[in-house]
């Protein structure tokens, strides 16, 4: 196999264990939900904490790489989700299994935007293609084959082997990653910190707002969490016009074709999940009123 084969091999391995823990952790909040006493609403925040801690990193994800390599990126990114699974997995409380879930979403973010970079840099334009093709039948074949794994671990075991499950595959390609890739770095500009935290608060307080809405008695408290998750969003914008090197370049936008993939990519994953996840609630709902009729 030549090189860069591998190292497709490794971000398609990567991106495939990423994929399919988002969607087959939904399967076990129901009973997460049960097991550790917290309601349909807050135990989103398994899903929530893993897919902030991914968002969050990516930005700096090219400034680790050119610090300290692409191989030792990969390799620490593929052991960090190994070491967050683990804890997740063993996870007594609500709130460490949250904050374990972000520490594995910090790992799956390194990554994706890394081994993607590297892998498109490998083929030349007419041959990014195939690698393009791949990348896309990963994305759908992850989704699909996620509920009916998470379903049968979950029924066959626990919710807890839906993060321990997905250990052995990370450490492989951590060890595909230190064996194959090769070492370089480069220098990369100094990453926009204050960047970074502004857009850290506006997401956190706009998850937290929109979590707490359907549980809070008083509305007042996530309506002005969301409020100043869009004041700090505004506060970003600002910043980025006074930054030479913001952290997420806002630009790009003004290219319509972008504009509508954007709004594509994050309306059809957010209708997905939101589905699928009302689904197993009334699911899981139905197969409880059934069984406690067949009791009576």
């Amino acid at each position: 196999m030549t090189y860069r084969y591998r190292i497709a091999c490794i971000f398609l391995a990567g991106f495939f264990i990423d994929c399919i823990n988002i969607f087959m952790s939904a399967i076990a909040l129901p009973d997460i939900s049960r097991e550790l006493q917290v309601s349909a609403s807050s135990v989103a925040w398994v899903a929530n904490s893993y897919i902030l801690g991914l968002t969050l990193i990516i930005p700096l994800s090219h400034w680790l790489a050119s610090r300290f390599g692409a191989r030792l990126t990969m390799t620490a990114s593929m052991l960090i989700f190994s070491a967050g699974a683990l804890l997740s997995g063993f996870a007594d409380h609500f709130g460490s299994l949250v904050l374990f879930r972000f520490i594995q979403g910090v790992g799956g973010g390194l990554l994706i935007p890394v081994g993607q970079a590297l892998t498109f840099g490998l083929f030349k334009k007419d041959e990014r293609a195939k690698i393009s093709t791949l990348v896309m039948a990963v994305a759908l074949i992850a989704p699909a084959i996620s509920p009916a794994a998470g379903g049968a671990i979950v029924d066959h075991f626990s919710w807890r082997w839906v993060f321990l499950c997905n250990i052995p595959f990370s450490l492989v390609t951590a060890a595909l990653a230190l064996l194959w890739i090769k070492s370089e770095k480069s220098v990369a500009p100094r990453p926009d910190i204050p960047g970074l935290i502004i857009i850290s608060l506006a997401l956190t307080a706009l998850l937290s707002g929109m979590s707490l809405y359907a549980d809070s008695a008083h509305q007042s408290l996530p309506l002005g969490l969301v409020l100043a998750g869009i004041t700090l969003a505004f506060a970003y914008v600002l910043h980025y016009r006074r930054q030479a090197n913001p952290v997420l370049d806002l630009s790009v936008l003004g290219n319509a074709h972008m504009r509508f993939s954007v709004i594509v990519y994050y309306a059809v994953p957010g209708i997905f999940t939101g589905v699928n996840l009302l689904n197993i609630f009334l699911c899981r709902r139905c197969w409880a009123g059934q069984r406690a009729k067949r009791v009576c």
